[in-house]
């Protein structure tokens, strides 16, 4: 389209801003900015920008009204020889009118234009049942590189009706829609709702190089294809690459009908990499449902290899009718196809209602008509998901993978009704990966029919199917294959059914927290020692700061990094036979820990994290014979978060919030013997724990825990030296059992359980400063433990007097 044509008025070299190219009609305009707005009637064309050279830039024209424009193109911004960038081209209920049948040098819109120049974030928008006669373009260049320019069309009609037109004129019909189109194109944008385009919609088109990343979205309405090509392609080159191009068909007030091929990246001569086509209904509905009558590839080049692309349909009519017969419909889908290279990485998913009755599935296809060699294939997969239904045959898949299967026991989920002898003889089934939906739990003896081809060998045999299946995340199980006839049908017979070792993990958590909430336990405790330090009366605050790093030994080790506090204040006074200390106090814990997990033969990291908030009372009697008794209370909540604790058989990771109260106490008794200049202190201590139950869902499952329960007996000695300085080392050992600290989980429809129980040891050493000229004592704090729990904490402890 060599320039704006019709009408009589400017003259051809002169450059305009919001140019009127034409007679007729109401219009203003902005000479400086390059803006036009136009209603009415207009013979000619019309546009922001019009330049013979240099660039169009962010020009701007509007049509509305009912502006009709008769002969002529409507251009945002346009140039000869230039660069057209950032112009932007708006219709509301505008008709655009072309020349005689075949006549495609009128009757178009352009956001952008440039017969020399690159062609790049223009913008064109179609709105409120505007007809344009032959074509709309984001951005066009014949000499350049077409980016980033965008098409978006809403209740309108694009193209003239190819019945109107002869054989000769369908031929050198244009595309009716184009997001950009140059030597290359890329990143442009076609974005159509509930209208109807009569020629081929293409997201990116490049006459020589590449055509990479470019979209197609179609949300109702109606796709005929003119020339006898596909209907709608995401990138199209005639001699490069097209790679990671995407078309999106969906329905829109009513469902998309699309009459001929779709193809997510076609080529001539290059590589076809990375492209997908998805086509779905969110209500599948049989008059009014999205229909395509044709083929669908996900990639597909005449001369290179198609690698990594795929086609994914949901909820759609497959049928290869062609109510035009304008044409051959193509009544098959292929991953991905080459008349002449290799196919690797190709995919094709089936998932709802998708009715693909009436096609053929080809992960690949190869058509060696030029005399190449034969093409080299892997990892070509068929996906079945949620889904049960027909197809004429399969062929050229090295896997089929059931990832999703609503189980009914006696059903049937893929029926091939024209295969071939031989079909599937290298394709493996891969049950390994079977995803039983959530609903009905298969059980042991139950079988389907996953594979039948009635009468026809497909030469699959047992040995090229694995077992194995997931639902959820909480339930694991066994099959085994039965083929009663060789190579026609494969039926799935459950073996063993039972909770899935993943969720130890979930559980795993739980003792995380129990463990994270004793620590406290213990801070609380030994700043008793503190507190009551033989030297200070009266009124004292204290603090303590307690920072661990520690593995616990349950069903699978987990490793907590933490700090926690506990801030308050008390008093110590005298009493008959001794004195008494007491305090009140705030404690607060945050921690961390990870988690190894395997799901499907594949390890993953899960990270946790623990918090919790509370406070209590403290109290301890020394007497004067050198006995002390003492006990506290501690009450809180605990909050408790993972990411990545569970998988599902997509591949899909779950984590969980999870909040509970606490409470706790400990009692001891101890005896304090002086020994030469030094002290010893021999005491036992017995702690309780109780964490509240909780619940919360994962991936569909629910999971329960109920309450935890920790009683931890100590028994210990600590020697310290030289009483009497200011500064005293000492050095201690102690040995703790845990009672229970059980964990119960139900996980779905299965019970578990961990514990905390067994027994720990820990060596401690330390220096003391408590002196009676100075109100401050201070505990400074290292411990090492081995069996239950092993690792490391140390804390400082700090007391005031008043």
């Amino acid at each position: 389209m060599g320039g704006p044509a019709g009408g009589s008025g400017a003259s051809g070299g002169t450059d305009r801003r919001a140019f009127l190219y034409g007679r007729g009609g109401n219009y203003t305009g902005d000479d400086n900015n390059g803006t036009l707005t136009v209603s009415g009637t207009v013979e000619g064309s019309v546009g922001g920008w019009y330049r013979v050279s240099g660039d169009a830039a962010n020009g701007s024209v509007t049509a509305e009204n009912k502006a009709k424009i008769i002969n002529g193109n409507i251009f945002g911004g346009y140039t000869h020889d230039g660069n057209a960038s950032g112009n932007t081209a708006a219709l509301t209920g505008t008709w655009v009118k072309g020349g005689p049948d075949g006549d495609y040098s009128t009757g178009a819109v352009f956001g952008g234009y440039t017969d020399r120049g690159n062609a790049k974030g223009n913008t064109l928008t179609i709105n409120e049942y505007s007809t344009i006669d032959f074509q709309a373009v984001g951005g066009q260049t014949y000499d350049g590189s077409a980016d980033n320019n965008e098409v978006r069309i809403d209740t309108s009609f694009i193209g003239r009706d190819p019945r109107d037109l002869s054989e000769e004129e369908i031929a050198q019909a244009p595309d009716a829609v184009n997001g950009g189109s140059g030597d290359s194109a890329s990143d442009n944008k076609v974005e159509m709702t509930d209208s109807m385009s009569w020629g081929r919609v293409t997201g990116g088109a490049a006459f020589t190089g590449e055509a990479n990343v470019n979209r197609v979205t179609i949300s109702g309405g109606h796709v005929v294809s003119v020339a006898g090509a596909a209907s709608v392609m995401g990138g199209l080159s005639n001699g490069g690459d097209v790679r990671e191009n995407h078309v999106t068909i969906q329905n829109g007030q009513k469902g998309a009908e699309v009459e001929y091929s779709v193809m997510g990246g076609y080529t001539l001569r290059g590589n076809a990499a990375g492209n997908t086509v998805t086509v779905s209904d969110e209500t599948l509905r049989d008059e009014e449902g999205t229909r395509v009558h044709g083929g669908l590839y996900g990639g597909l080049t005449e001369w290179g290899n198609a690698d990594g692309n795929s086609v994914t349909v949901t909820n759609v009519i497959l049928d290869g009718k062609n109510l035009t017969d304008v044409g051959n419909g193509t009544d098959a889908i292929y991953g991905g196809r080459t008349e002449n290279g290799n196919a690797s990485g190709n995919t094709v998913t089936l998932f709802g209602d998708a009715n693909v009755s009436e096609a053929a599935l080809y992960g690949w296809k190869l058509t060696d008509e030029k005399g190449g060699a034969p093409a080299k294939t892997a990892d070509n997969d068929l996906i079945i998901d949620d889904w049960t239904g027909a197809t004429q045959s399969v062929k050229h898949f090295d896997t089929i993978r059931f990832q999703g299967v609503a189980w009914d026991p006696g059903g049937t989920l893929l029926t091939i009704t024209n295969g071939a002898e031989g079909d599937l003889e290298n394709t493996k089934i891969d049950a390994g990966h079977v995803v039983i939906l959530g609903g009905r739990t298969p059980q042991v003896g139950e079988s389907m029919t996953f594979v039948t081809s009635g009468n026809v060998d497909t030469g699959l045999s047992e040995e090229q199917a694995a077992g194995g299946f997931t639902q959820g995340v909480v339930t694991a199980g066994t099959a085994e294959w039965d083929m009663p006839e060789a190579g026609k049908t494969l039926n799935y017979k459950i073996t063993g059914v039972f909770r899935n070792a993943q969720t130890d993990a979930v559980a795993e958590n739980r003792l995380a927290g129990a463990a994270f909430v004793n620590q406290g336990a213990d801070i609380a405790a030994d700043s008793l020692h503190l507190l009551d330090d033989g030297y200070h009366w009266g009124t004292r605050t204290f603090g303590a700061v307690y920072g661990n790093r520690s593995t616990y030994d349950a069903a699978g080790d987990f490793k907590i990094n933490g700090w926690s506090t506990i801030v308050g204040a008390g008093n110590v006074h005298e009493v008959k036979g001794g004195r008494l200390a007491w305090g009140v106090f705030y404690e607060n814990g945050t921690g961390n820990y990870r988690t190894w997990n395997e799901f499907n033969n594949e390890m993953f990291r899960g990270d946790g994290s623990l918090l919790y908030n509370g406070g209590g009372a403290a109290v301890r009697l020394t007497k004067d014979s050198g006995m002390y008794y003492e006990a506290s209370l501690r009450a809180g909540t605990l909050s408790s978060s993972m990411t990545d604790a569970v998988r599902d058989g997509y591949g899909n990771s779950y984590g969980f919030d999870s909040d509970s109260t606490y409470w706790g106490g400990h009692i001891g008794a101890g005896k304090l013997i002086e020994s030469g200049h030094g002290e010893w202190d021999i005491y036992g201590k017995y702690f309780h724990t109780e964490i509240d139950g909780d619940s919360f869902a994962m991936g569909g499952d629910v999971f329960s825990f109920d309450s935890v329960t920790s009683d931890r007996l100590r028994l210990g000695a600590r020697y310290t030296a030289e009483k009497g300085r200011a500064w005293s080392l000492y050095y201690g050992a102690a040995y703790e059992y845990e009672f229970s600290g059980d964990s119960r989980m139900k996980a779905g429809p299965w019970d578990t359980e961990q514990s905390l129980q067994g027994s720990t040891v820990f060596g401690e050493i330390g220096a003391v400063m408590r002196e009676g000229d100075s109100p401050w004592s201070v505990d400074i704090n290292l411990r090492g433990y081995a069996g239950e729990r092993e690792g490391f904490s140390s804390m400082v402890m700090a007391a005031y007097s008043f």
